[in-house]
């Protein structure tokens, strides 16, 4: 699990405008890379997405803001799913 500050830099791949989300380090997220979810919690995910403030960051969104902080599940790391350092756009004019 992934407990990480904003991103503030344009140039980074997964770079998140604070009109999106005003606060200043996110919740605990599972890292994008796949998930593995119960189909008895599906519904109530899908509600909550529905719910949510718009973020482009889908595994914050997703497993951070819906699943953990406003649903309460609990989320297990996998360590076969691998995080990698954020990525920098090339040729990026900020």
């Amino acid at each position: 699990m992934i407990f990480s500050k904003l991103l503030l830099s344009p140039c980074l791949l997964r770079y998140l405008p604070t009109k999106f989300y005003p606060l200043n380090i996110f919740p605990r997220f599972v890292s994008g890379s796949g998930y593995v979810v119960s189909n008895s919690v599906t519904g109530a995910l899908y509600r909550c997405a529905l719910r949510t403030p718009y973020m482009n960051l889908e595994d914050v969104f997703l497993s951070g803001l819906c699943a953990g902080a406003q649903l309460g599940l609990k989320l297990t790391h996998n360590p076969t799913f691998h995080y990698r350092k954020p990525l920098v756009r090339e040729n990026c004019a900020v």
